[in-house]
């Protein structure tokens, strides 16, 4: 489950000031709080549309961002965060990203397939510039010795996209 579909299932089930207030932050009978981000000796803290606003110190944000200031979370934390402590049931994990070891093996692999492709493209570019001086020549045994490897090349290279099912008919 993506993070913004999370995002959304939390603000479904729970508001702003509830957030809030489970945190530590009590409003008054006008709406206002005493901001929890500096030394608020009078009530500067509002909400709007679901965003909260200090008119003392700026700070502004919704819930995530509110959860996030005030405990140091990341984005995903302040989720788990406001889920756990409300009691919100949500289950958070729903196709969890994989570890960091299988994502930093996953990079490597396609670093590697990258520089693999950027090799084969720079040698195909070489033996056809090879074959172009050796046709210009007139060393047609030379040419066409290059034209048999590029075109082994190319047979190569359909093959492997033929094996990943990528190949496209012309």
């Amino acid at each position: 489950m993506s993070k913004a579909r999370l995002a959304e299932l939390v603000k479904n089930r729970i508001d702003l000031q509830s957030v809030m207030e489970h945190y530590g932050t009590h409003f008054n009978h006008t709406g206002s709080a005493l901001c929890p981000f500096h030394s608020d000796k009078h009530p500067s803290l509002t909400i709007k549309n679901e965003r909260y606003k200090c008119w003392a110190c700026g700070a502004s944000g919704d819930m995530f961002d509110f959860v996030q200031n005030l405990y140091g979370d990341s984005f995903t934390e302040a989720i788990d965060r406001i889920n756990r402590d409300l009691g919100l049931g949500i289950d958070t994990k729903l196709n969890a990203p994989k570890n960091n070891r299988t994502i930093a093996v996953a990079q490597r692999q396609k670093l590697a397939r990258e520089e693999l492709k950027k090799a084969r493209r720079a040698k195909v570019l070489e033996l056809t510039e090879k074959h172009r001086i050796a046709f210009k020549n007139g060393d047609y045994e030379e040419a066409s010795r290059l034209e048999e490897i590029l075109d082994d090349i190319v047979a190569y290279e359909d093959e492997l996209a033929r094996n990943r099912g990528q190949h496209k008919e012309v």
